[in-house]
This record gives C-alpha cells, sequence and structure tokens, in this order.
C-alpha cells in the first residue's frame, strides 16, 4: 500500500524466532535466533546505507 499509494521506497526485512528467549519453549533456539537477529540489524545497516546514497 505504502509503495502503490505514496510511491514510498519501502524495504521489508523479516526476522523469525522473536520470541526466543522469552518464551521457554523456545529457549534451545535462543542461538539460532541470535544469528538471525544479527542478519536482520545487518539488512537494516544495508537498506540505510543505500537510501542514504540516493
Amino acid at each position: 500500500m505504502l509503495a502503490d499509494m505514496w510511491q514510498a521506497d519501502l524495504t521489508v526485512i523479516e526476522r523469525e524466532l522473536t520470541l526466543a528467549g522469552v518464551n521457554p519453549a523456545l529457549d534451545p533456539l535462543r542461538e539460532e535466533a541470535a544469528r538471525l537477529h544479527g542478519h536482520a540489524l545487518d539488512a537494516a545497516h544495508d537498506a540505510g546505507r543505500a537510501l542514504a546514497t540516493r
């Protein structure tokens, strides 16, 4: 909707396992959650840099 109506430049960064560390059932996945979090942060930084250089 943002891109269609307002021609907004939108980058969607998805991240999974956001409740690891909060939900005890997901405790075995905390390491994977931390890795995915790092990838999401890197993607957000890259998207920000690309937007800033336009």
